[in-house]
């Protein structure tokens, strides 16, 4: 294993237990609170690129299946991957493969990306995770959200803080990218 890529693995254990604190602090915001969670995820690719971002993600993922308390509220288990919200859990990892991707191209080695390149990154890895989450929602709750129009309405509220998370991401991981690359 090369120095570069313990240095990798490493930080993708970082943005794991990242996630994980993430699950856990809630910021109040108005009309619902916002969950950082999604936003360590949105980090992950957009700092390590496709493969370790999505890798860290994975691992907060594998955890919280084994029920291990990662996910929102100190909660874990396999039977949060089959609720309404399961999906958006899987989006996560959606989120980080595409920001990675955006940002960093399929190697995950472009050098530095620019500001406007890491903000579209940002926005198109969140749009991949309410890709997974919306249908997933409304599959598992067709009484309540008939038709995926109806979900985007449902999770509406929460796209506000999350386009705000992305905004933050991008200009964050510009910053930060010297001190990770």
């Amino acid at each position: 294993m090369t120095p570069t890529s313990l240095r990798r693995l490493v930080l993708a254990a970082l943005f794991t237990a990242l996630t994980v604190v993430g699950s856990y602090l809630v910021i109040p915001f108005v009309p619902v609170p916002l969950v950082l969670a999604n936003f360590f995820t949105l980090l992950a690719g957009l700092l390590l690129g496709p493969g370790y971002g999505a890798a860290a993600v994975l691992l907060y993922l594998v955890l919280g299946a084994l029920g291990l308390p990662v996910f929102a509220g100190g909660s874990g288990g396999f039977n949060h991957f089959l609720s309404p919200t399961g999906g958006f859990l899987l989006g996560y990892l959606a989120s980080a493969a595409v920001a990675g991707l955006v940002a960093h191209g399929w190697t995950g080695r472009t050098a530095r990306p620019g500001g406007v390149r890491l903000l579209a990154a940002g926005a198109l890895g969140m749009g991949a995770l309410y890709a997974v989450g919306l249908p997933w929602l409304r599959l598992l709750l067709p009484g309540k959200v008939p038709t995926l129009w109806a979900a985007v309405l449902l999770m509406a509220p929460y796209m506000f803080g999350d386009a705000l998370k992305v905004v933050a991401a991008g200009l964050l991981s510009r910053r930060l990218m010297p001190l990770v690359r």
